[in-house]
């Protein structure tokens, strides 16, 4: 991984449209194939090489070829797919540590003006500044942007807030599909062997706990005139 941070030479414009061509391209391709497929000069193709290599989206040495990520972001940028372009371009700026740095530097300084990220971009780089160099450092804060991990806010480039998902705003069902819902419900009947069941009511019970302390005493006739008494008195007490 380089200690510093690569500069393309060409606009974010230029640059995508290399991208694509990489894409769409065969393998192995030569520095003259490219040429005769993207039109443009090849100084400058081979120019932006560094940094495309250092990005993971080329491979290879004098015949290059897209990666897998560069074909993927390749195909996203020519089919305008908005989404999977920001995604892809995530994936990239991830997996280079200079890249990230400037994902932090941005999110310590709570943003930045793009100026600013520009000036900061040629100052890591170590690449003098001039109007070549600007507009290289110009491409790399228009790939954070189309990344969508940073976003102008008035002229100030601050970190952007993670987007909500698609799938949780697809799982929200609108007005009408909740309509239709209840209406499909209020349409079903219940079988008829079922009866509606109500809890039975809580009734409140009493009960009398009655204690007798007999004498102790060995005269049988004092228990059998005691039980006699609770039978009449207690089980049977209409007799």
């Amino acid at each position: 991984m380089p200690d510093k941070l690569s500069l393309p030479v060409s606009s974010y414009e230029q640059l995508t449209k290399l991208i694509r061509s990489y894409s769409q391209g065969s393998e192995n391709m030569t520095l003259d194939d490219l040429a005769n497929l993207v039109g443009m000069g090849k100084s400058r193709i081979s120019s932006n090489h560094k940094f495309l290599i250092e990005l993971g989206l080329i491979t290879g040495g004098n015949k290059k070829s897209a990666t897998s990520l560069g074909k993927n972001l390749g195909r996203a940028l020519e089919h305008n797919q908005e989404d999977d372009t920001r995604l892809l371009w995530q994936e990239a700026i991830q997996g280079n540590e200079e890249m990230s740095k400037l994902i932090t530097t941005i999110r310590i300084q709570r943003g930045m003006p793009t100026e600013d990220l520009v000036s900061h971009i040629l100052y890591v780089s170590e690449k003098k500044n001039n109007r070549n160099t600007r507009a290289g450092a110009r491409t790399i804060s228009d790939i954070l942007v189309a990344s969508g991990l940073l976003e102008d806010q008035d002229g100030q480039l601050k970190v952007a807030k993670p987007m909500v998902g698609t799938e949780n705003e697809a799982s929200e069902p609108s007005d009408n599909s909740s309509e239709a819902v209840t209406e499909e419900t209020d349409n079903e009947q219940e079988p008829l062997d079922e009866k509606p069941t109500t809890a039975p009511p809580n009734i409140p019970t009493v009960a009398i706990n009655i204690q007798l302390q007999i004498p102790e005493t060995e005269n049988a006739a004092v228990y059998e005139n005691l039980f006699k008494a609770l039978r009449k008195h207690l089980l049977n007490p209409d007799e």
